[in-house]
C-alpha cells in the first residue's frame, strides 16, 4: 500500500509540495471511516461517514471504537472504490461487530468527501446501499464499494 504522509486533502500543500500528486491505479490515500448508521447517530451497522481531513473538527471525538483508519484507492472501474483496513488498526469491537462477518451491509448511502473523491479521480461520490463482501487479505481486510 502506498502512504502519502505529506498530502493534505484540503488542497493546501504540506511540506514543500506545491500541489497534490497525480493519482494512478496503484496509488491511494488514507482516511478515517466511522462505522454506524447516519440515521442512528453513528450507531448500528454500515458506514456513518468518512473523514478525509484529519484536522477537521471532531476528527477524534468518536472514541468508542467506531472509527478505523482505512486506505482508499480507485478501482479499475471508476464506479468503485477499494477500501483496505489493516488488522492492527482495528479495535476488538470492530473486529467482532464488523469484520468477523463475511460482508458489510449499508442500508443507506454514504457520501465521500469531495476532496477524497477528487484526489482519487472517482466519477461518483456516493457509496451505494448494498451488501458488500469482506475480503480477507494478508494485512487485514478489503471491501470494494459501488459508487453512484
Amino acid at each position: 500500500m502506498t502512504h502519502f504522509s505529506n498530502v493534505d486533502l484540503s488542497g493546501a500543500a504540506v511540506s514543500n509540495r506545491p500541489s497534490m500528486p497525480a493519482v494512478d491505479a496503484h496509488q491511494g490515500i488514507h482516511a478515517d471511516v466511522v462505522f454506524g448508521s447516519p440515521k442512528d447517530n453513528c450507531r448500528g451497522s454500515g458506514i456513518c461517514y468518512v473523514v478525509a481531513d484529519h484536522r477537521a473538527p471532531g476528527a477524534s471525538r468518536l472514541g468508542q471504537c467506531r472509527r478505523a483508519r482505512a486506505f482508499f484507492e480507485p478501482s479499475a472501474a471508476t464506479d468503485r472504490v477499494s477500501v483496505a483496513f489493516e488488522r492492527s488498526d482495528l479495535c476488538c469491537r470492530l473486529m467482532r461487530d464488523v469484520f468477523r462477518k463475511s460482508h458489510v451491509t449499508l442500508s443507506e448511502p454514504c457520501v465521500l468527501p469531495v476532496s477524497l473523491s477528487a484526489f482519487l479521480g472517482l466519477s461518483f461520490r456516493e457509496v451505494l446501499p448494498g451488501l458488500y463482501p469482506i475480503e480477507v487479505t494478508a494485512m487485514g481486510f478489503r471491501i470494494v464499494f459501488s459508487l453512484g
